[in-house]
């Protein structure tokens, strides 16, 4: 038997952090949604500004995320190049050259890494981004109904993103 874990929060914002929470503990995406105002809100097609708005708003989140997957993986493959030229080959041009080069190939790997790890794969999450920001939003989780340690650990991890309100149904 499933059954519902309901946590209602006062922005799209708050839920937004909460189906974040949710998948980085391991909540599959299917098994999240959001309900209440903010969801109707999202549902209503958007065109001219409003979406412009919306689509701005994720991609400056995922481009703050893969500038700083960037910048923190490329200089440490800067830093570990460097290390790895000095040690192997030696001489200030090696250095620097293997350096560079494993330094721009990690700021690469870490824009990619950092940009994909922004974007959750839930549909909550999406919408959530389309609705107002401040419209009173419902996360639901479904959970199985003879889990209730994974019930408890889930109802914490809601609060923790600011839940008002808790319901099991």
């Amino acid at each position: 038997m499933i059954r519902d874990l309901v946590a209602t929060y006062d922005s799209t914002e708050d839920a937004r952090s909460a189906v974040i929470a949710l998948e980085r503990r391991g909540i599959e995406a299917a098994d999240i949604e959001l309900r209440g105002p903010a969801a109707e809100d999202a549902a209503i097609p958007r065109d001219g500004a409003a979406q412009r708005e919306a689509d701005m708003a994720v991609m400056s989140q995922l481009g703050r995320r893969a500038l700083g997957g960037a910048m923190a993986v490329g200089l440490g493959g800067l830093a570990l190049g460097s290390v790895l030229g000095a040690t192997l080959v030696g001489g200030a041009g090696p250095t620097v050259g293997l350096g560079v080069a494993l330094g721009a190939l990690c700021f690469g790997l870490g824009f990619f890494w950092g940009g994909a790890t922004a974007l959750p794969v839930s549909a909550a999450w999406a919408d959530s981004w389309a609705a107002d920001p401040a419209d009173r939003a419902m996360v639901v989780v479904h959970v199985p109904g003879d889990a209730p340690k994974l019930t408890d650990e889930l109802a914490d991890v809601l609060r923790a993103a600011g839940a008002r309100r808790l319901e099991l149904v």
